[in-house]
């Protein structure tokens, strides 16, 4: 009778296994697609999809995930199975993240000094419209004397251009790859002005000015959330630092941590509470503009 129950039970989880595998297959490779097709997309941005092989864009992608699993498993494996695989676990987790977190704050930076060049560009613009020059010139003058990444795009905006693309629908595919607010200020005026007539010289100082005026906004409410933002670090590493020093000095106290229920509680009780209070520090002290 035993037998005949454990028949039928394997039997039962074989079929619902069969019959729920396509939607978990369906979704664990649509978060695949999704991973490779971001990644990719952001090396496009970027302008380094000529170094991304498949080989590399598979590495990139899951590659973090892997090496931090394994290392969270070795390094913990002396002390035991039931420690080493949840410590391998938290790794894998934070390598899944990585590429994410470190293209992310890359294309940041990207998009930070892309508007800090936008400024020099408008005014070359400006000049070159006043000097008699037509716009495409005026883009022209910005790719040869501007570095990257503004020269990039424009290079990028004139290529389109060559091609047959429209110059407005050019500009409109620039501000789909920036998300920028300054961008998308200059290319409506762009459109705008293209269409109804205008001085685009007299636009163009007009939102240099009005760029000007509030990165001198953002820098100064930038420099007064620093302080916060540096104590809210500051505060939430300093358990972490005692953790260490605790350890330092009696090792097998510490060890209860990890190798009992309860320590395990403390630690999850631990993170929540960090986590809770940095962010709420961190929107205090944010301020949008």
């Amino acid at each position: 009778m035993t037998i005949l129950i454990s028949l039928l039970t394997g039997v039962s989880f074989f079929f619902i296994i069969l019959y729920f595998y396509p939607k978990i297959e369906m979704k664990f490779m649509g978060k695949f697609r999704y991973r490779l097709e971001w990644v990719e997309d952001k090396f496009d941005k970027l302008f380094w999809g000529k170094y991304l092989t498949q080989n590399r864009l598979y590495l990139i992608s899951f590659g973090p995930t892997f090496l931090f699993f394994s290392f969270g498993y070795l390094a913990t494996f002396s002390v035991g199975l039931l420690f080493a695989v949840p410590f391998a676990i938290l790794f894998g987790v934070f390598g899944w993240f990585l590429p994410w977190m470190v293209l992310s704050i890359i294309y940041k930076l990207y998009l930070s000094k892309f508007n800090a060049q936008l400024v020099d560009s408008l005014a070359m613009i400006a000049n070159s419209l006043k000097s008699g020059l037509s716009m495409l010139q005026g883009i022209q003058v910005v790719v040869k004397n501007m570095p990257n990444p503004i020269a990039q795009e424009f290079n990028l905006l004139l290529s389109q251009h060559s091609l047959g693309t429209n110059l407005d629908d050019a500009f409109i595919n620039m501000e789909h790859r920036i998300p920028s607010e300054d961008l998308q200020m200059v290319i409506t005026s762009i459109t705008i002005l293209s269409e109804t007539g205008g001085d685009l010289t007299e636009t163009f100082e007009t939102i240099m000015h009005t760029i000007g005026e509030r990165n001198k906004v953002q820098g100064k409410i930038k420099s007064l959330t620093y302080m916060g933002m540096f104590q809210a670090i500051i505060l939430s590493s300093l358990p972490l630092a005692l953790g260490f020093a605790l350890y330092m000095m009696n090792p097998a106290q510490m060890m209860l941590f990890f190798t009992t229920k309860l320590g395990w509680a403390l630690i999850v009780l631990i993170v929540i509470l960090l986590s809770s209070a940095f962010y709420v520090i961190k929107k205090i002290v944010t301020i949008d503009v």
